[in-house]
Parts: C-alpha cells; sequence; structure tokens
C-alpha cells in the first residue's frame, strides 16, 4: 500500500506503482536572471510543471546547492525555473574535470496508483 505521502525517494514506494524513469542530467548552462533558464548536455525528456533538484558546485562560479524548483520546459536541452540568480556569478564550467558535476534530478512522476487530492509523487505535496 502507498500511502499519498509516497514519493519516488519514499521507502513505501513500489518499483510497480511508478511510472517513471529518473532521467539525471548533466548541466551545461545556467543563465543569471529572474527566472534561470537551465541548459543540458542531452534532451531531459522532462515536463512542464516537474519539480527537479539542481546542484551546481562553486567550482562553477554560481553555486546551486540542492535547489528545489518547478519548471517550464522550453526546449529539449531546456527549462526555466523559479530561481532568482541575479546576484550570482554567472555560471562557468570549470578548466579541469570537476570531483562533482553541476546537475539535475526529477524529483516528481506519476503514479499509477494516487488517489484524487494526493501530491502524485511530488515531495512538496502541490
Amino acid at each position: 500500500m502507498t500511502s499519498p505521502e509516497s514519493g519516488p525517494t519514499s521507502p513505501q514506494a513500489q518499483a510497480d506503482s511508478v511510472d517513471w524513469n529518473v532521467s539525471n542530467r548533466l548541466i551545461s548552462d545556467v543563465t543569471t536572471s529572474a527566472n534561470a533558464v537551465v541548459t543540458t548536455t542531452t534532451d531531459h525528456n522532462y515536463s512542464t510543471g516537474m519539480y527537479v533538484l539542481i546542484n551546481v558546485p562553486a567550482v562553477y562560479g554560481m553555486t546551486l546547492n540542492n535547489v528545489t524548483t518547478k519548471i517550464v520546459v522550453l526546449s529539449s536541452a531546456t527549462f526555466s525555473t523559479q530561481i532568482n540568480t541575479t546576484t550570482q556569478a554567472a555560471f562557468s564550467p570549470p578548466g579541469l574535470a570537476s570531483f562533482t558535476s553541476a546537475q539535475v534530478s526529477p524529483i516528481t512522476g506519476l503514479f499509477k496508483n494516487s488517489t484524487p487530492g494526493s501530491p502524485t509523487g511530488n515531495p512538496l505535496g502541490s
């Protein structure tokens, strides 16, 4: 049985009740703007309205540590966020390979057994 609070990271979520696959993607750019636009190195296969977790280590100039945001898909490799990066330094990939790459991970999905009014996999409940 999966409770409405269950999400993809919940121990209660059963593999057969989830209809999505985790799609972590590397980030090649993040704009400095009121609603930052993220560019991934490959097609992200995300959907508008999803929530994602963004990690950009300080070695990239801009720092986003485990920032959760709702997205609007702009293209197969870009999406806008609700993150204001106007006070951040410009995103600049390091010259040498970074120990931790800038990356984005989806944290929402639709559950086959979701009930009306449940967060349908959104750990933020919206």
